[in-house]
């Protein structure tokens, strides 16, 4: 999952004249929502247990997360956080979580 997050980062710090332009406004926040989906299921599944705990833990890391990496991108080039990347982030990290949540509750009752 660590090299999951660097990932993340790594995409965040290219400046923004090297990112093709969309014209499709929700593209980007579907990129969002698929990048922090996965997040949020690994997160979830990187941790034994069904508590629900554990669950409001990794959703509030993951979200810190989101947070950071919407900040980092304030210090590079062409580049600055944006509200709607972050809820997009935000929705991804709850759909991710959602799934692992189902699939151990899933597995659980086999």
């Amino acid at each position: 999952m660590t090299a999951y997050l660097l990932l993340i980062l790594l995409g965040s710090s290219i400046p923004a004249d090297h990112i093709p332009e969309s014209e499709l406004f929700s593209f980007d926040k579907i990129l969002h929502i698929v990048e922090y989906s996965i997040l949020g299921f690994l997160a979830f599944m990187s941790f034994p247990g069904r508590s629900l705990r554990k669950i409001v833990v990794i959703l509030i890391v993951c979200m810190f997360f989101s947070a950071f990496d919407e900040t980092w991108q304030s210090f590079i080039p062409g580049r600055q956080p944006d509200l709607l990347d972050f809820l997009a982030d935000n929705l991804g990290i709850w759909i991710g979580a959602g799934l692992g949540i189902s699939l151990l509750f899933l597995k659980g009752n086999d």
